[in-house]
């Protein structure tokens, strides 16, 4: 079959198309998606149809279908700009609105002969009939099914596989019983790895394993932690491994390889099964790279490379065609990890964004320097969530502080070390000692000597302390053993420490900085414990950062003030947003979507903003940014994935109780909630604490009559998209059902909400009729732009409907309600409203001249008559006294 638009040609049996006598090469995939919006030229698709159509046999995220439709959009270009090929509808999908002819391949030597074909109506392809079956059932799920636990479940993963390079050579060298133990101490030493790192092992057997990082506990830096498991598995696994002689040592080589995607996970809970059921090429594509890595290294994909840029030293490895997938594989191989190891460091290396606001906080941060200048220590406790802006504002007060003597000290906690002592503490004594960790031993042991010395301490007794603190054996020829109790011994080592830093603060004031005290281990929480008791009479100004649900076990102290950071406010948001996009002005629509996704997060508002930017919905032109197409729903970008999701998963089975409440919006009732969950009331009401108590949403009112609202969109977003597709619906409908049955009056005074519940759900027929009552009501209220707002949804769904005679009359009344609304809002003059009163016209005459002709021809009346057309104006009015007549 051959279709013909423009000046282009599609050949669906060639997989070709061309321009006039030039052949576009587009990817395969592309071409598909472009071939499934010609066929079904004559209706609306949706998102998730072109992704069930296209992508059958596998999961991937929308942001694929995304970027297929810009390279669509950039082959081909319609002659008219003012009206695109393909347009995108708001929270519909996407429509081919070029004229198009058809011509059968026996024909194709006629083509330019070829007269327009009847446009199909819409019927799914062969191979989705049993997928369109399965879905249509789903929608037709009983209360009961909906209120099973919510089992699988949408969400990034990153996979680590991992073999022994040369395992057919191993099996030649060594008999079975031989091959056994080898192959027990290799699992062993990857087990010992990936539990450190938080993996969960999945597959386990002969050479291979396979990890899941992000499952079941996803982590705010899984994919950063998959490759330094990968790193930390090829650095020991020979020292861990004790070879047969005969077996040369370079036949015992691991080969890794790590790849991030969406997946669908099904626990099966329930059913049996021990390890979870991953649906979706992720897992496949990690076997992939991992094929194509060489012996003893890490090899990540582009997709993991982009998430880990700036942490770790990358080189590309080969980027080819692999027989399981039709676009380049492009490998990288990881080198080893650079000295950068936070998102900070990071953002410096490509450039920060200029600070917004924080003014009041750090006008406090420079008092605080300031008594610190007169000898009079401070400590403040900056607290805040992930991405709030606690290391940048720690940041700033460094660049502001740099022209006055001081000595600058800074630690941060891990969240791989928090049951190591002193973690942070031995950072803090090599920067004391001006000795990095590469140093020598014995170069260090002098360094600790020097400055014992200078200070006139007991080195003999000191010096063993701080060198066990850095793990250094002392020469026992130097230094006699320690005659002290472990308690003694830890008690020395503390007061030594803090003896070093407080003589230091004597000679300038000292900058100390502890960051992520949530992760501190114990011992050096009992550091800072004893530093607080000095520090009121020493010139150090203590900044210590963590995140809300710390509670620092010192208590109260006067020299202790705790500083809370706060969202930005909507300027400082918009200030933000147009200094990412480098000074360049974004449509106001875009950027209130914006504001209202992120709510005053630095983090969000910068992904968010970059991530909209590197999409197909907006394009430069004179130095300003303009959509070009229809704003659709924005994505959750994948560098906050695994971080939203982290904080979903501490949640345990409140999890589930959040969703419910993201599927509801970010705002709910209890009462509605206790309607359609499945939850007995204890254990609804202890979820929904769990949720206020993480400080994921905030209540307002008490019991039975409290509302929840997410503090976070995005938070609601990711606990929203991990519900399956097909669960999604049933909840949907469930709530729509709910609300017409039993809140009778939220459904009479809020049909816009009814409608989204229902549209969600896939149940048209309903939404349609809803979507119409909320355009009435909202006129009858003067909320005309909310009016069209209502009544245009209604009407893009309506006519993704069959064709028939009750679609024309639902559309008829919906044209006429938008025809009036729009004459409030724009003045009956308006173009908009001809073209509304026109087709209400056309219906009027396909249906046999029905009562509602009058109204439609004296609208068009007034319209013709503010416009100063007035042959058009008195042929109207002509026909509207025949019909009084």
């Amino acid at each position: 079959m051959l279709y013909r638009f423009d000046d282009y040609i599609v050949d669906a049996s060639r997989y070709e198309l061309r321009q006039g006598e030039h052949v576009i090469t587009i990817e395969p995939k592309v071409f598909q998606v472009l071939l499934y919006l010609l066929e079904h030229r004559g209706r609306v698709v949706s998102k998730d149809e072109l992704l069930d159509a296209c992508w059958a046999e596998t999961f991937v995220s929308p942001a694929a279908l995304t970027q297929c439709l810009t390279r669509l959009r950039k082959a081909v270009v319609s002659r008219d700009e003012s009206r695109p090929l393909i347009k995108t509808l708001h929270r519909q999908g996407y429509r081919f609105m070029a004229e198009v002819e058809t011509v059968s391949n026996a024909d194709e030597q006629d083509v330019s002969e070829a007269k327009p074909a009847e446009r199909p109506g819409p019927a799914p392809l062969p191979h989705l009939t049993e997928m369109t079956a399965a879905l249509n059932t789903a929608s037709d799920t009983s209360g009961s099914d909906v209120q099973s636990a919510l089992n699988s479940e949408r969400r990034q993963l990153t996979v680590l596989r991992c073999d022994l390079a040369y395992y057919d050579r191993l099996i030649e060298h060594l008999d079975a019983e031989d091959m056994h133990v080898v192959l027990q101490a290799y699992h062993r030493a990857c087990l010992a790895v990936i539990e450190r790192f938080g993996g969960h092992v999945a597959v386990s057997r002969e050479a291979e394993v396979a990890v899941f990082f992000g499952y079941p506990q996803a982590h705010e830096d899984d994919v950063q932690r998959a490759i330094r498991a990968g790193l930390q598995m090829v650095a020991t696994l020979r020292g861990h491994v004790a070879l047969p002689t005969q077996v040369p040592e370079t036949d015992f080589a691991l080969r890794v390889g790590i790849h991030t995607g969406l997946v669908i996970v099904e626990t099966g809970e329930g059913k049996g099964a021990q390890l979870p059921l991953v649906v979706g090429e992720t897992p496949t594509i990690a076997a992939s790279v991992r094929d194509l890595a060489p012996p003893d290294t890490v090899a990540i994909s582009q997709a993991t490379a982009a998430l880990s840029a700036g942490y770790f030293e990358c080189r590309l490895v080969r980027s080819q065609t692999h027989t399981e997938h039709r676009e380049p594989l492009a490998v990288y191989e990881v080198r080893g990890e650079n000295a950068i190891r936070t998102r900070l460091e990071v953002e410096g290396v490509r450039g920060l964004t200029p600070f917004v606001g924080r003014e009041a906080e750090l006008a406090l941060l420079a008092e605080r320097w300031e008594e610190v200048q007169d000898g009079r220590g401070q400590v403040v406790i900056v607290r805040g969530d992930a991405g709030i802006g606690k290391s940048r504002l720690v940041r700033m007060l460094k660049e502001q502080v740099t022209i006055q003597p001081h000595m600058w000290l800074e630690c941060r906690c891990s969240a791989y070390h928090q049951n190591t002592a002193f973690y942070p503490v031995c950072e803090l004594l090599r920067q004391l000692l001006g000795a990095p960790s590469e140093y020598a031993v014995d170069d260090t042991l002098s360094t600790i000597e020097a400055l014992l010395q200078r200070y006139r301490l007991p080195v003999d007794e000191a010096v063993p302390l701080l060198a066990g603190l850095l793990a250094l054996r002392v020469p026992e020829d130097r230094y006699a053993p320690l005659m002290m109790t472990p308690q003694q011994q830890r008690q020395q080592t503390l007061e030594g420490l803090l003896t070093l830093l407080l003589l230091r603060a004597a000679e300038h004031p000292v900058y100390f900085v502890v960051e992520d005290l949530q992760w501190a281990d114990p011992s050096t929480l009992e550091f800072l414990d004893l530093f607080m008791i000095q520090v009121p009479a020493a010139a150090i100004l203590a900044v210590l950062t963590c995140r809300p649900s710390f509670e620092p076990p010192w208590g109260q102290r006067a020299s202790v003030v705790s500083l809370v950071l706060n969202r930005l406010t909507r300027p400082q948001m918009a200030r933000m947003i147009v200094q990412v996009s480098r000074g360049k002005a974004l449509p106001p629509e875009v950027t209130e979507q914006l504001m209202e996704k992120t709510d005053g997060v630095p983090l969000f508002v910068e992904e968010s903003t970059r991530m909209l930017l590197e999409s197909d919905q907006l394009v430069e032109r004179d130095g300003v940014y303009e959509m070009a197409a229809t704003l659709t729903q924005f994505e959750i970008p994948a560098t906050l994935h695994d971080s939203l999701m982290a904080r979903l998963d501490r949640l345990g089975t409140a999890k589930e109780i959040a969703q419910w409440c993201a599927a509801l919006g970010r705002e709910c009732t209890h009462e509605v909630l206790a309607s359609i969950t499945p939850f007995d009331e204890a254990t609804l009401q202890q979820g929904l604490r769990q949720l206020v108590d993480a400080d994921l949403v905030f209540q307002h009112g008490f019991l039975p009559q409290a509302r929840y609202r997410f503090k976070h969109m995005l938070v609601r977003d990711a606990a929203y998209e991990s519900i399956l597709k097909r669960r999604r619906q049933g909840i949907h409908q469930q709530i729509a059902e709910v609300l017409e049955a039993q809140f009778p009056d939220t459904a009479e005074a809020e049909p816009g909400l009814v409608a989204h519940h229902y549209a969600e759900a896939g149940r048209h027929e309903q939404a349609i009729i809803y979507w119409q009552r909320a355009g009435q009501l909202a006129y009858q209220r003067s909320a005309n732009q909310e009016a069209i707002g209502y009544l245009t949804t209604g009407l893009e769904l309506l006519l993704s409907q069959p064709e028939n005679a009750k679609r024309a009359r639902q559309e008829l009344d919906i044209q006429m309600a938008l025809g009036a609304a729009l004459m409030a809002a724009k003045g009956p003059a308006a173009p908009e409203i001809e073209h509304a009163y026109t087709r209400a016209r056309e219906l009027c005459r396909q249906i046999g001249e029905p009562p509602q002709l009058f109204p439609v021809l004296r609208g068009l009346w007034n319209c013709y008559l503010q416009q100063g057309a007035l042959q058009t104006t008195h042929e109207l009015a002509e026909q509207l006294l025949d019909l009084a007549q």
